[in-house]
């Protein structure tokens, strides 16, 4: 329940972010992007410019959690990179297993799930959503590592990720740009020490 909870706290945020539309940054191209680090968030991720970061503190069950997120927003994209120290996070393969499936289900509650994959950073196990919310696609990345969850999302316009611009879970109804960019976004995330 906790783990679910930090997971809905983040994509809510990303949600309010999205909907305040910062001036965009001029392009995307991935040759200009440059490297992000956050020594206290221990990642590194590329990103079109340096991000705006903030906290936003929420009051949960398990008390008050804090946020720490990084936004760049383009002319077609929103690049959202999150975290949250948890009081305790997920020790086992199947705690692990339990905590992704209890946060994609509390968090797609109102919102449609288009695709569904596991991914790993570092060997960590984590959990890829395409997700439908209110006209917004969103394709999101999130893991446990140990007592810190991480979010990575990418969001746009239906017509920006899907070449009909209708949602689809098939990888080829998908534009090259959308694929490019979030290979170039996802891959760039790695933690560090």
């Amino acid at each position: 329940m906790r783990f679910s909870i930090i997971v809905l706290v983040a994509l809510l945020c990303s949600s309010v972010i999205a909907q305040k539309q910062p001036a965009p940054a001029k392009d995307d191209h991935a040759s200009d992007w440059k490297e992000f680090s956050s020594a206290e968030g221990r990642f590194t991720v590329s990103l079109p410019e340096i991000p705006k970061a903030d906290i936003s503190t929420v009051d949960t069950p398990v008390g008050s959690l804090k946020s720490h997120f990084f936004v760049v927003e383009t002319e077609k994209f929103l690049y959202y990179v999150a975290y949250v120290d948890l009081p305790a996070g997920p020790e086992t393969p199947e705690e692990n297993k339990e905590a992704l499936d209890s946060s994609r289900d509390r968090a797609l509650a109102n919102h449609r799930l288009i695709s569904e994959n596991d991914v790993t950073l570092d060997g960590i196990v984590g959990r890829e959503l395409l997700v439908d919310r209110n006209g917004l696609i969103m394709n999101g990345r999130f893991f446990y590592a140990k007592q810190r969850l991480y979010h990575v999302i990418l969001t746009a316009r239906p017509y920006v990720v899907f070449r009909d611009g209708k949602p689809s879970p098939r990888a080829k109804d998908r534009t090259d740009l959308f694929e490019k960019t979030s290979a170039k976004f996802f891959d760039s995330f790695k933690l560090t020490k």
